[in-house]
Order: structure tokens, then C-alpha cells, then sequence
């Protein structure tokens, strides 16, 4: 495959993401209406993360973090690790797959040089983060709360 059909393969991994998680949560929405309090929880995680991943791309264009370490803010690595991320809490039997196709992408930016490892990696890591501690208070914090109830 030449240069350009590998862009193409690029430029549609995140809307065909995007695509899978709307899909997925409004289908869900309509097939399980009892769920409604999760799936809202799963639309925040991925607002929230959303805002995460842009902000983190507005903070980096005004304060040059990355460029200060040679590096370079990845957005699509942080927007496509949201949608994974999201997909993986919406449709947890998914998880493998979402993941899979994250690491496919991961290795086609890197073939068709649009970051280093190193940018994709100092990428993730705040991405993830953030993300790791917003799950933890909107879905663990919950489950915990429902089995300290239940013990009552």
C-alpha cells in the first residue's frame, strides 16, 4: 500500500471510532432503557475526556510543553485513546478489539512518521491518567457505594 491509502486508513480510524461509540451508546440506550444512569456516566467519561484531550492541546499550543523536550502533542493519539477508552467502558466484551485497533493505529502513525514513539507515549500518559482517576470516581465509586448498600 502506497502513502496515501495508509493516510486515508489514518484520517478514518477516529470518525469510524466515533461512529462505533455513538452507535454503541444509543443502541444500548434503546435495547437496556434500565441503564440510563450509565451509559449518562459513560457519555461524561468521554466529554470529560474529550475536553481533556483538546485542553491539553490548547495548554501545550500556549505554554510549548512537549516542544520544550523535543517532543510533540499527539491529539489524535489522546482523541483516539478517548474513544477506545470509551468504547472499552461502554462495551467491556469490546475491550480487546478497541485496544487492538488503538495499537494498529499506533503502529501506522508511527510507519507513516506522523509522530515518534515518544510523542505518542508522553501522550498517553497524562491522557491516561486523568482518564484512570475520572473512571475511578464515576464507575468504581459507584459500584462500591451499591456494595456497601447492599450489605446493609
Amino acid at each position: 500500500m502506497d502513502y496515501e491509502i495508509l493516510d486515508t486508513i489514518c484520517d478514518s480510524y477516529i470518525p469510524l471510532l466515533a461512529i462505533a461509540f455513538f452507535v454503541g451508546l444509543v443502541g444500548r440506550a434503546v435495547k437496556a432503557s434500565g441503564e440510563r444512569r450509565f451509559l449518562i456516566r459513560v457519555f461524561v467519561f468521554f466529554a470529560g475526556m474529550i475536553l481533556v484531550s483538546y485542553g491539553v492541546m490548547f495548554l501545550d499550543n500556549a505554554m510549548h510543553i512537549w516542544p520544550a523536550f523535543d517532543l510533540d502533542y499527539s491529539t489524535h493519539t489522546a482523541v483516539s485513546l478517548t474513544f477506545v477508552l470509551s468504547i472499552s467502558v461502554l462495551a467491556r466484551q469490546f475491550w480487546k478489539v478497541a485496544v487492538g485497533s488503538f495499537v494498529v493505529y499506533v503502529l501506522l502513525m508511527l510507519y507513516q512518521q506522523y509522530h515518534t514513539l515518544s510523542d505518542i507515549a508522553s501522550t498517553m500518559v497524562p491522557i491516561a491518567s486523568v482518564a484512570l482517576v475520572f473512571a475511578k470516581f464515576l464507575f468504581l465509586q459507584t459500584q462500591d457505594n451499591k456494595s456497601i448498600n447492599s450489605q446493609s
